[in-house]
């Protein structure tokens, strides 16, 4: 509660007003913005017998009630539940089309994507683009966005700048020197950030023009594919996690209660109930386990589980549907192998292993 009415009233050395943000005034200082309120004041106490002003609708304001489960609270992409599919950038035609010069000769010719500076299509940040490709849980969903290179949440996970193996050291050098060229600068790809559990964000593209920006004291666009929960969760109770795609923005917004334009559905005919059947827990011994919480599981719980792993294990096999719909049971059969602590793995019956092994 005090951490409420202190957020409430930061920055209340203008009464009457109430505080939106700060931002940096480019001299070492903040400058403030601030809402004219509404209403009658009010004064609470903060700490003793200290007074602050609060509006009247600030200070009987009551929390918002929460709809739908907590996995649906995720609202990035927001903005793409009134867009249908073709309302939103096609990633991979933009990428076809960054690339596309790069296979022409006379490029080729001097050195390719290393030596010739890119001329990225013009997108503001902020756009989100959709993949054409649909995995388990829909079409993943990329935002651009503009970044300070030197942010603690970018990692790296090979040092071949560092090092400058096949010269890449040397490529960022000459990135660098591109980038100190605004003009140059706005027209280079942006790099392809993938968000993990921790909030952290891995570079899986663009190594070398991060550590160009770095270099040239510039920012970098950089296209981020969130991290969602899917509402299941592992045995340890921890949430089993995806990358956001349209789908899930457009089911969280549904689960939230919120309406989604009939011609976005219609875009999506079985979203609601394939999206239902994703995101549910599948494997409800897995949830009698988790919310039990023993340490160990009986030889007869372990070998339900494997029964069900060997199930999907089956409909993943060459032959067995859809590439979607077996890669769909294959990532069913490791979700439920992770709700099997790795003490009790070994309880598995002969029947079941030697089906196992014939699967796998």
């Amino acid at each position: 509660m005090l951490q409420a009415l202190v957020k409430a009233v930061r920055g209340s050395e203008r009464p009457g007003h109430r505080y939106l943000v700060r931002k940096p005034d480019g001299k070492g200082g903040w400058t403030y913005e601030y809402a004219a309120a509404t209403g009658v004041q009010q004064k609470l106490p903060l700490g003793g017998a200290r007074q602050v002003d609060l509006p009247f609708d600030a200070a009987r304001q009551e929390p918002p009630v929460q709809k739908g489960p907590d996995h649906a609270q995720d609202r990035r992409g927001a903005e793409l539940v009134q867009k249908h599919p073709k309302e939103i950038v096609d990633f991979d035609r933009l990428e076809r089309q960054v690339n596309a010069p790069y296979a022409s000769p006379e490029v080729r010719a001097r050195g390719g994507s290393r030596h010739v500076p890119a001329e990225y299509p013009d997108v503001p940040t902020g756009t989100w683009a959709r993949e054409g490709w649909a995995g388990n849980y829909g079409h993943d969903i990329w935002h651009l966005q503009e970044l300070d290179p030197h942010d603690p949440r970018i990692q790296t996970l090979e040092n071949n700048v560092e090092t400058n193996a096949e010269g890449r050291g040397d490529d960022a050098a000459r990135y660098a020197e591109w980038m100190r060229d605004d003009a140059l600068r706005a027209k280079a790809p942006p790099i392809r950030l993938l968000e993990t559990d921790t909030g952290k964000f891995n570079v899986t593209d663009g190594h070398r023009r991060l550590a160009a920006a770095k270099l040239a004291g510039k920012p970098v666009r950089a296209w981020v594919s969130y991290s969602t929960e899917t509402g299941k969760r592992a045995y340890d109770g921890k949430p089993i996690k995806t990358g956001l795609t349209h789908e899930i923005v457009l089911h969280n917004a549904l689960l939230r209660g919120e309406k989604v334009p009939d011609n976005v559905l219609a875009a999506y005919p079985d979203l609601r109930t394939k999206m239902d059947e994703e995101r549910k827990d599948f494997a409800p011994l897995a949830q009698i386990v988790q919310s039990a919480k023993p340490k160990r599981l009986t030889v007869a719980q372990v070998n339900a589980i494997y029964g069900q792993i060997l199930e999907h294990l089956q409909a993943a096999r060459p032959g067995q549907g859809s590439m979607p719909e077996r890669k769909a049971a294959k990532d069913k059969a490791d979700a439920l192998l992770a709700s099997i602590p790795e003490a009790d793995r070994s309880k598995i019956s002969d029947a079941n292993l030697q089906r196992l092994t014939a699967l796998v």
